[in-house]
């Protein structure tokens, strides 16, 4: 199966939505969060308020996170099983060739063999992260929108009462 983003290239316009909604300037086709979120602007339409559209984003955000966050804990809890598994071999090498290895030295040399697996799952950590702190700012983006909306009404109400006019 082809992949449908390959040679697809996102209107400015759109590109720009997800810059001033997202704060995503830079738009990397290889990312799947980014394509979500193109897709969900782009679905949304240009009619979509500002307030929808944030909203949209938090949604796909949420799940996206929901997902990053269990690759993270269930790479990290692959992580360390494999680091005790390697300290028992090693402890139990030891035993058998009449040595010992300190449990410290075991758990670095561990440590080192499972580095990459230890680099995955710390990236996704930081994925994960990364999300949280984007949905706290569109957190904000919403509640500024809000307020921003609550005062044109006000001042909406205030001029057809007249108030602050000069007659």
């Amino acid at each position: 199966m082809s992949d449908p983003w390959e040679g697809y290239e996102p209107p400015p316009s759109l590109l720009q939505t997800l810059a001033d909604v997202v704060g995503i300037v830079e738009f990397d086709r290889s990312d799947v969060l980014h394509r979500k979120l193109l897709k969900t602007l782009a679905d949304l339409g240009v009619g979509a308020s500002t307030g929808d559209r944030i909203s949209a984003c938090r949604f796909v955000i949420a799940w996206e996170l929901r997902d990053a966050a269990h690759l993270a804990k269930t790479g990290k809890a692959n992580y360390e099983q494999a680091v005790s598994k390697r300290v028992l071999q090693l402890t139990e090498e030891a035993r058998v060739k009449g040595r010992r290895i300190g449990e410290g030295l075991a758990k670095r040399q561990a440590e080192t063999e499972n580095f990459d697996d230890r680099m995955a799952f710390l990236q996704q950590e930081a994925r994960a992260t990364s999300m949280r702190q984007l949905l706290s700012a569109l957190e904000g983006a919403l509640e500024n929108h809000r307020t921003l909306r609550a005062d044109m009404r006000a001042a909406d109400r205030a001029h057809a009462q007249g108030i602050g006019s000069h007659s």
